[in-house]
């Protein structure tokens, strides 16, 4: 009992919210927690927006086109710095939970292992452990280069270190092979 109450409380050092065993922000978890669980938490300051995945196709006769679905929603909350994704496909609205939560350069958080976004890939790796920088076998841990274009005017690229307890640390830009990864700041903090 006493354990439960002690995950379900958020722990606070230096006036940061620390993400309890990296995957529980405020008693909020991804797989668990719901909508109305985030409205209760956070509240009803959130700006709310689509999650969109695109198709291009080629069709029988030779044309090429392309189609959107709407597979869920974002809840941005920008003065905290937090956004949380919830995937809808095919779930009834009361089952629909969590699937991943973002951290943008100004939220107050900080991981279990003492990171948080401005602190460098140095630090994350001295904390959670070495990389496979060649991803031959794209085992976890490893460092990725990520592009999103969404139909906006400029493609956003980002460089990855994804570790296997559903945690990401991101830096804004595209991965080169060449740079020294340590001196990347980290911008933002995902949980998945």
């Amino acid at each position: 009992m006493l354990f439960l109450l002690f995950t379900a409380v958020a722990a606070v050092a230096n006036g940061q919210t620390v993400l309890q065993g990296d995957s529980l922000y405020r008693g909020l978890q991804i797989g668990r927690s719901t909508f109305k669980d985030i409205r209760r938490v956070m509240g009803n300051g959130y700006k709310r927006g689509k999650m969109i995945r695109q198709f291009h196709v080629k069709w029988r006769v030779g044309s090429a086109g392309s189609y959107q679905v709407v597979y869920g929603y974002t809840l941005e909350y920008q003065k905290a710095g937090v956004q949380f994704a919830i995937e809808t496909t095919e779930k009834p609205e009361d089952q629909q939970t969590i699937t991943g939560i973002q951290f943008r350069s100004k939220a107050s958080i900080i991981t279990s292992k003492g990171i948080s976004p401005t602190n460098t890939f140095a630090d994350v790796i001295s904390q959670y452990g070495p990389l496979d920088t060649t991803q031959t076998r794209r085992t976890i841990p490893y460092v990725y280069g990520w592009s999103v274009d969404r139909g906006e005017k400029t493609e956003k690229r980002y460089t990855i270190l994804r570790y296997g307890n559903g945690i990401r640390f991101v830096s804004y830009g595209p991965m080169n092979k060449a740079e020294n990864l340590n001196m990347r700041r980290v911008d933002e903090i995902w949980l998945d």
